[in-house]
């Protein structure tokens, strides 16, 4: 849990390194990851704002304010995502990335 807290302290050097491989999920982890984002802020927005600008943060509906923490391994096919929102609820992803030729393969253009 020592080095999990390490993402949120600055100045966000963070390394992380799996305490087990040996589980069912085992083949989707990085051997290490590091920290390549330290609270970075963002906004969601439940609306479509292509064509226009979104709403700032002094508008009324500025959309969901959250602090973004992010680290990766294995070449970047690996991520763990962090999102803290402004009323504390956190969203944490663990994300394994596929080459587009994967992709490719198994939906292959025709058929």
């Amino acid at each position: 849990m020592d080095a999990f807290a390490e993402i949120f302290e600055a100045p966000g050097k963070a390394r992380l390194i799996p305490l087990t491989e040996q589980h069912n999920y085992g083949d989707m982890l990085a051997t290490e990851y590091i920290q390549q984002d330290f609270e970075t802020s963002g906004y969601i927005h439940q609306a479509d704002y292509r064509d226009t600008k979104p709403p700032q943060f002094t508008d009324q509906d500025h959309g969901r304010e959250f602090q973004y923490f992010s680290l990766e391994g294995n070449k970047e096919l690996r991520s763990i995502d962090i999102f803290i929102f402004e009323n504390g609820d956190t969203d944490v992803y663990l994300s394994s990335f596929r080459p587009a030729i994967d992709i490719a393969e198994l939906w292959i253009k025709g058929e």
